[in-house]
């Protein structure tokens, strides 16, 4: 908080006393602190954040936003975290989700056909691992990520 600016008490953060003594919205507030920052407001810095985030990522801005409110690339970011408390925020305020973006979609095998980069599914595979990591996979399982639903079934009509 900027000095001379405080939170009204009993608003729930929601409201914001300026150094003149007038209240005002927090938004309107925050709206100030983007100004002093070089954005119009503070919308244009959050959608300046975003498409750094997305140009970082190498990803389209949209793809960001739907990466971002996949519930399951927010699941598997959480227990990411959780798993890996080695990755912190860096110093520049960002996050870690290049990293963890990088870490899930990992090309690093080739396909025996085409010679593409493909993802590395194998069962000691960096995703392999990460699954492992987060709880969803079991460290004994012998078989490629994606084929486990098969293999279960297959292990259940073998009892």
């Amino acid at each position: 908080m900027k000095e001379g600016y405080s939170y009204v008490p009993g608003t729930n953060n929601g409201k914001v006393l300026t150094p003149e003594g007038e209240i005002i919205p927090r938004k309107q507030y925050r709206n100030i602190e983007a100004q002093e920052r070089g954005f119009p407001n503070y919308e244009s810095e959050l959608r300046a954040k975003r498409e750094a985030s997305a140009r970082d990522l190498g990803i389209s801005r949209k793809e960001y936003q739907d990466l971002r409110r996949s519930d399951s690339y927010k699941g598997m970011l959480h227990n990411f975290k959780r798993a890996h408390p080695e990755y912190k925020k860096n110093p520049l305020g960002g996050s870690f989700d290049k990293e963890f973006y990088a870490f899930v979609n990992d090309k690093s095998a080739t396909d025996p056909k085409t010679g593409e980069p493909v993802p590395d599914n194998t069962p000691t595979g960096p995703r392999a691992r990460f699954l492992v990591d987060v709880g969803l996979r079991n460290p004994d399982w012998g078989w490629d990520v994606g084929e486990t639903e098969k293999m279960l079934q297959q292990q259940r009509g073998s009892i």
